[in-house]
């Protein structure tokens, strides 16, 4: 989600370089909704994807956007594979793995909750990353005209109480300070 955001942005925020104290701040949210296939299979069924865009210099707001992305209507999906294992799919951003997570489960088995923390799901990540904006700004090697952060939360889901789903949310940050 968040390299949609940037690949739009990346090219005006870079001709404001030569500007001091100036900062461009992406936010975004991603809910997913995923509907279980399996006993321990889950697959999308619906993403909204939200956040803000902002340009301020000094204290002084330059210019402020609300952002909606559609869904791709691409695959994801996350299957538990064994204990403290999950398998996470996103075809839109060519993430294909598995990686820790801490599953909660009820007393007969049936999934209550999926975490996945914010670095390990960096990493699942990485690739698209690299290749989005933040990848290419970093690639530009700015130095000390501007500095350049990526953060995102962890991964989160919870069951939604007496249906085969789950609700899953993750928040990411792009910010560039010149």
């Amino acid at each position: 989600m968040i390299k949609k955001l940037l690949i739009a942005s990346v090219a005006s925020v870079l001709s404001m370089s030569a500007m001091a104290g100036v900062e461009y701040y992406i936010e975004g949210k991603q809910e997913i909704t995923y509907k279980k296939v399996a006993s321990n299979k889950f697959e999308k069924i619906s993403v909204i994807n939200s956040g803000k865009e902002s340009l301020t210099a000094g204290s002084k707001v330059l210019f402020e956007n609300k952002l909606t992305i559609p869904d791709d209507n691409k695959l994801m999906s996350l299957e538990i594979t064994k204990s403290g294992t999950v398998k996470f799919i996103d075809l839109s951003a060519g993430v294909d793995g598995e990686v820790e997570a801490t599953v909660e489960k009820s007393f007969f088995g049936r999934i209550k909750s999926v975490s996945i923390d914010n670095e390990k799901y960096q990493f699942l990540y990485e690739k698209a990353i690299q290749q989005s904006g933040v990848g290419i700004i970093k690639k530009l090697n700015l130095g000390n005209v501007a500095e350049v952060e990526y953060v995102n939360s962890s991964f989160e889901c919870k069951e939604v109480e007496g249906k085969d789903l789950l609700k899953c949310e993750v928040e990411s940050a792009f910010t560039i300070n010149f």
